[in-house]
């Protein structure tokens, strides 16, 4: 760790961290073959899925939400309308993933200490979950803090600044878990109570699998 960053780090740790949160929402869902992100997510509260994710960071304390949208730009911006966020149009979303998150993290704040990159296709994704993350990242030295459940890596990341650079760095369908395996940063896994970090839709497999699994309660 640079000096620089031990420094960012040790300011970080002494005060809340300011945190932005940047919801991936461009992809085209190829292998899911519709746009995933507007499935009616079933519940008392019946909303598409896209819009439960953002809510569900809304409802956490990261500062500023800024969605990066692209294959179904106008449908999401439409479920997403009259709420408090920042939307990013990525005219590259068939590049792959990392020319989203370098879209999301064009807008975030320059003094941020770190970005909360959230897949927005998680349907048990909670406020909770990102309290939990960004507890840890207020007390931890780490570069990276990510969710886990019974050992098994989920979903959001949190980077921090000193991270920046190398996300920029990121090509093609690259994404947050590159910078984890590379072994150039801290990292810290937080534990969680409930497999709501594991999931996102990929396929229509895993949508049913998610709607059994919530029938049976």
């Amino acid at each position: 760790m640079s000096e620089q960053n031990a420094e960012e780090t040790s300011e970080r740790i002494i005060r809340r961290p300011h945190v932005d949160a940047v919801v991936l929402a461009a992809g085209g869902a190829n292998r899911f073959g519709a746009p995933k992100l507007l499935l009616p997510l079933p519940g008392p509260t019946a909303r598409p899925l896209i819009t439960h994710v953002v809510d569900a960071v809304l409802a956490s304390s990261v500062h500023r939400v800024i969605v990066v949208l692209g294959a179904s730009a106008s449908p999401v911006r439409e479920a997403l309308a009259g709420r408090d966020l920042t939307l990013v149009e990525n005219s590259r979303w068939p590049e792959g993933m990392s020319t989203s998150l370098k879209a999301g993290l064009a807008a975030v704040c320059p003094d941020a200490d770190g970005v909360l990159f959230v897949l927005g296709d998680q349907p048990g994704l909670q406020a909770k979950h990102i309290h939990a993350l960004l507890e840890a990242f207020a007390r931890t030295p780490a570069d990276i803090v990510y969710p886990t459940f019974r050992g098994r890596r989920g979903n959001p990341a949190l980077m921090a600044r000193s991270t920046f650079s190398a996300l920029q760095e990121l090509a093609g369908d690259q994404g947050g878990r590159a910078l984890i395996a590379s072994g150039r940063f801290q990292t810290l896994a937080v534990e969680m109570e409930d497999a709501g970090v594991l999931v996102d839709i990929d396929t229509p497999a895993d949508w049913e699998r998610w709607q059994n699994q919530q029938m049976a309660g």
